[in-house]
């Protein structure tokens, strides 16, 4: 299974001493550096009427060597090109199946050739166009068996490999877990490896007993499995109530297990107003009893509340802190050193860590669910 986002989590600040470890090996380093950041350039407004600033569900951001913008709109079907100064230049796709259509297109990411690959959650399949004016040049599809880590940014292993991440069960009437299938030019499977099963008490959730069956919510703040992939064919694992992320290669072995001891923060009340909120609406659309639904709300947020691979497959470890204060995370270089803590304003989402270098792309949401795109600078 692969986490979504939830609405309730916000990142974490300040610093405390970690412990990297390879193999049996053990290591207190001095902290990295600290970089802040700032946007310089926002993409719509809530005033703004012109149809191509406005987005429905903005589920992919990306951009290229020449700081041009690519925004994957899933309710509009389409991607859509911005320059560097954040002036409108055109769209790719339109919602369909065919040649160069697109159905809930999701992550984004710029192959080594320049040719933009668009995962698909409509149509399972990931749509390869060249990003060429006025509506970009249809290459080819490369199919899926599954619309899964909608989050997880389209990446490839050393080879080349696109890495497919779908989902399996683990048997007849069981739960998925997650699979990677890695994929030659062609689309075919040369490769494949799957998550580590998800123990039951890794997970802490709302079941409703329905009518034919139950629905499973996970908790505002309780234990979650967490997974993140990108990279060279990487891949990372935690439990979000304790900081220890197991950082695994393409072939599944152990690269670090990197571990920090992290002061926990209590939610604000705002925080728990909102969950009550939650609590409210699950019971109202699922007509259930408001009592089945007990808050057992933890008493802290989880340390880590996201994990992500950047564009340079550094991974970002996002970590829970007090409701209001700047968004914060370890990141990570692809061999398990800690490199830096990046922090960013407490109103941005990092969508799939959009992030080459120290400049990065986000969300904001003002006004009536108005979703803009910034672009950010870290120094």
């Amino acid at each position: 299974m692969i986490l979504k986002h939830s609405p309730f989590v916000v990142a974490a600040i300040g610093s405390i001493a970690i412990a990297v470890r390879v193999g049996a090996a053990r290591e207190t380093p001095a902290d990295p550096p600290t970089l802040r950041a700032t946007v310089n350039l926002t993409i719509g407004a809530e005033n703004d009427e012109r149809p191509e600033y406005q987005f429905g569900r903005i589920n992919g951001l990306t951009f290229d060597a020449k700081g041009q913008i690519y925004v994957a709109d899933a309710a509009e079907n389409n991607v859509r090109v911005f320059s560097d100064k954040g002036v409108y230049a055109f769209t790719i796709g339109q919602k369909g199946a065919g040649p160069g259509d697109l159905s809930q297109p999701g992550n984004i990411s710029i192959a080594s050739d320049g040719t933009l690959w668009i995962r698909e959650g409509g149509n399972h399949r990931y749509s390869i166009i060249r990003p060429e004016p006025p509506r970009g040049k249809f290459v080819r599809v490369v199919a899926m068996k599954s619309n899964n880590a909608t989050w997880d940014r389209t990446h490839w292993d050393a080879q080349g490999h696109v890495v497919s991440l779908e989902d399996v069960p683990t048997k007849a009437g069981a739960a998925f877990r997650s699979m990677r299938a890695f994929r030659d030019a062609s689309g075919n499977v040369v490769a494949t490896d799957t998550a580590p099963l998800i123990s039951p008490d890794s997970t802490e959730q709302w079941i409703i007993e329905l009518d034919g069956g139950v629905s499973r919510n996970s908790k505002p703040f309780g234990m979650m499995r967490m997974e993140a992939f990108g990279g060279p064919g990487l891949a990372a694992y935690a439990t979000n109530t304790v900081y220890a992320v197991n950082l695994v290669n393409a072939q599944g072995k152990r690269i670090a297990l990197l571990t920090r001891s992290v002061a926990a923060v209590k939610p604000s009340a705002k925080e728990l107003q909102r969950i009550e909120e939650l609590r409210q609406n699950t019971a109202k659309n699922y007509r259930v009893p408001l009592s089945t639904l007990k808050l057992d709300v933890p008493k802290t947020k989880p340390v880590i509340s996201l994990m992500g691979f950047d564009m340079d497959g550094r991974l970002w470890v996002q970590r829970g802190v007090v409701d209001g204060m700047p968004n914060e995370a370890d990141v990570y270089s692809p061999e398990g050193k800690w490199v830096g803590i990046m922090q960013w304003p407490s109103n941005v989402f990092l969508l799939a860590f959009a992030v080459k270098g120290n400049t990065g792309l986000g969300v904001t949401t003002e006004g009536f669910d108005v979703r803009n795109v910034v672009r950010l600078s870290w120094k």
